[in-house]
């Protein structure tokens, strides 16, 4: 890269940085709202579109579920996402430290730092999820499948944030097509409780309240648990198939004294193509009995698992 080219990347960089701070100070719910050319720009916007902000709007909850939660928060909070957080920006500034129970200047650390990322995802094209009538996204989720009693039983740790004020329930899907007991062994644990469940012919949609109402870019974490009637009714893949962008996973497999001959991560295939050999897998190290899986982005419509033989 030539210096012309440097020094005109850094202006964009620059540019940009501005601009989403200066929507951060204006507010996302100003009705006299100016969105600034920059973050047009980038999301290839017409100005005088009548979709442009609520275009912004999305772009900038996609790419802050991807920012840790105190970050993603404080520019969320100060920069009026949430109903409850109103006024001017020194106003939005006092009641989002508040809530968040962080001084000032540790806040505005956050805004900066929640700034510098949000404008490297956006120049990076990351901010592409589609958002259109979806209530929420899950930043992240931590599942565990212990094989090594005679009744598997699956944990899941699951951590989602809302993208319209009100959001308070959603549905859980689980594929168990060698499941015969008609009755699905599933447990609220903490953080939510169940609210209804329906079987369909080898798949189980599970309805799920949480304790209160989020409003836009607000998080909560809940934990889960399946236990299963015994091995046959598990085949030898785990893993998800988002019906919402996912944008961290952790898949834990904990076998027993017998190991499998071959784990594979399976990355970005169709759904009906987890259990196929065509499938391409990458090997998945066994230590202690326990095999571990790391998926970062995941996009609906899309498969992610592990898979194992014997």
């Amino acid at each position: 890269m030539d210096a012309a080219s440097t020094k005109h990347q850094e202006a964009s960089i620059s540019e940009l940085f501005n601009a989403i701070k200066k929507l951060r100070s204006d507010g996302i719910q100003n009705p006299d709202l100016h969105i600034p050319k920059p973050l047009l720009t980038v999301l290839g916007l017409n100005p005088g579109s009548p979709f442009a902000r609520h275009q912004v709007s999305k772009a900038l909850l996609s790419c802050a579920a991807r920012l840790e939660e105190n970050t993603r928060s404080a520019f969320l909070f100060a920069a009026g996402f949430c109903r409850d957080i109103t006024g001017s920006p020194g106003e939005r500034v006092n009641r989002a430290a508040t809530v968040l129970n962080m001084g000032r200047r540790t806040l505005y650390r956050h805004i900066e730092k929640a700034a510098h990322e949000i404008t490297h995802l956006l120049l990076a094209g990351d901010h592409t999820p589609a958002l259109e009538n979806i209530d929420f996204i899950t930043t992240s989720t931590h599942c565990r499948l212990d094989l090594r009693d005679d009744s598997p039983t699956v944990l899941m740790n699951r951590t989602v944030m809302a993208l319209r004020d009100g959001f308070n329930a959603l549905d859980e899907h689980l594929f168990l097509p060698l499941l015969r007991d008609p009755e699905l062994r599933y447990y609220a644990l903490e953080g939510c409780r169940l609210a209804g469940l329906q079987e369909n012919g080898g798949s189980w949609t599970v309805q799920l309240r949480l304790p209160r109402c989020l409003n836009v870019g607000e998080s909560h974490t809940f934990s889960v648990s399946v236990r299963l009637p015994d091995h046959d009714c598990l085949e030898p893949v785990f893993g998800f198939a988002p019906v919402t962008s996912m944008h961290a996973a952790r898949i834990e497999l904990h076998f027993e004294a017998r190991l499998p001959s071959l784990v594979e991560r399976i990355d970005r295939t169709w759904p009906a193509q987890m259990m196929s050999p065509t499938a391409s897998g990458h090997p998945v190290e066994v230590m202690g009995n326990r095999a571990v899986a790391n998926f970062r982005n995941m996009q609906p419509g899309w498969s992610y698992g592990i898979r194992w033989a014997w």
